[in-house]
């Protein structure tokens, strides 16, 4: 019976934690951002390729989300 509680307990703070994660990313109006970020790559051109493959080396390093 714990351990049915204590998972149930796990999977709602999941749930919460996730929750939590997309009001942040509506409220910064994540979209928009990536948008911008990639108008900024485009303008960079040739160096675009070099940039964006440090940025997702820093991402996996860093464990954030693609």
């Amino acid at each position: 019976m714990a351990a049915g509680l204590a998972l149930t307990r796990s999977i709602a703070v999941g749930v919460l934690i996730s929750a939590a994660a997309l009001a942040v990313l509506f409220y910064y109006d994540a979209q928009a951002q990536v948008l911008h970020l990639l108008e900024w790559f485009e303008a960079r051109g040739v160096w675009a390729l070099l940039l964006f493959t440090l940025l997702m080396a820093a991402v996996v390093v860093l464990l954030l989300p693609g």
